[in-house]
């Protein structure tokens, strides 16, 4: 039995999957009403049931998203009132962040030694911190659109001008880092590849943990937490399930976004 490192609680890892299947969905369904007008915006759409089906499944995906959102944020209060914002394990922004970035910058150049991650690197920060700017602006540009006759009275038709541009950018900005970015270094990077099942089973190997994140695992020994995973190796069921979602949805996003930057280039809708 191989020695685990407990990382991620059950209700961590649902978050995790909820926001994955809406953003998804609502990539598809966004990218298909964007691009109505061209062959695959058009079939997009069809294959979802039509132009007027999917802005409904759009809206109510929607809908689900934000709860899922609003849901993590009431029990991320709740955690964070327990243990306080800041400290080791803390996912806030601390001036240790910006020192190993400046280190693995000179590592790359190979002028020093890599930085000695904790249990939240730099850029899973980020990764996690760029969910509280994009959601609100996307949920409130999407409810005043999706009501826009309620919204203009309100506010002048400018504004909603202004509601699309933004809804439109920060969704574009989304696909674009999640599916080059997020999983490349979640899960196609060198270390991860091919597949990183941390998120599906909570657990990392402590081999694992103390390569890639070494003060981490210094922490976890000092407080008497040092391998307190359960050890078990996923059964080949669950293996070959969390396989096939994850490297589903790397296809799906990829697919969504190569084409989304051939149309970009060739209609000029951005």
């Amino acid at each position: 039995m191989s020695r685990t490192q407990k990382r991620f609680t059950p209700l961590d890892r649902l978050f995790h999957l909820g926001l994955v299947v809406t953003f998804l969905v609502q990539s598809a369904t966004g990218l298909g009403r964007l691009y109505v007008t061209t062959p695959w915006g058009g079939s997009l759409v069809r294959i979802m049931g039509g132009y007027e089906h999917v802005l409904l499944v759009h809206y109510g995906v929607g809908v689900a998203m934000t709860l899922i959102f609003l849901a993590h944020v009431a029990h991320t209060l709740v955690r964070v009132g327990r243990r306080g914002w800041l400290g080791p394990d803390s996912l806030v922004f601390s001036w240790r962040d910006f020192r190993h970035f400046g280190q693995n910058v000179r590592w790359v150049l190979g002028r020093g030694e890599s930085a000695r991650l904790g249990r939240w690197s730099y850029w899973e920060k980020f990764d996690y911190w760029a969910i509280f700017w994009g959601m609100p602006i996307l949920a409130v540009t999407g409810i005043m659109l999706y009501h826009s006759v309620e919204t203009s009275r309100y506010i002048a038709g400018w504004g909603l001008n202004i509601a699309g541009v933004l809804h439109r950018a920060e969704a574009l900005l989304a696909m674009g880092y999640i599916f080059l970015v997020h999983f490349f270094m979640g899960h196609l990077r060198p270390s991860a590849f091919p597949m990183n099942p941390t998120i599906f089973t909570g657990e990392m190997g402590t081999e694992e943990v103390q390569e890639e994140k070494p003060a981490w695992a210094d922490e976890l020994k000092r407080e008497g937490l040092w391998a307190n995973g359960s050890g078990k190796t996923p059964s080949l069921l669950f293996k070959t399930g969390y396989t096939v979602f994850g490297y589903t949805a790397v296809v799906v996003g990829l697919y969504l976004l190569v084409n989304t930057l051939i149309l970009m280039g060739q209609t000029g809708v951005h």
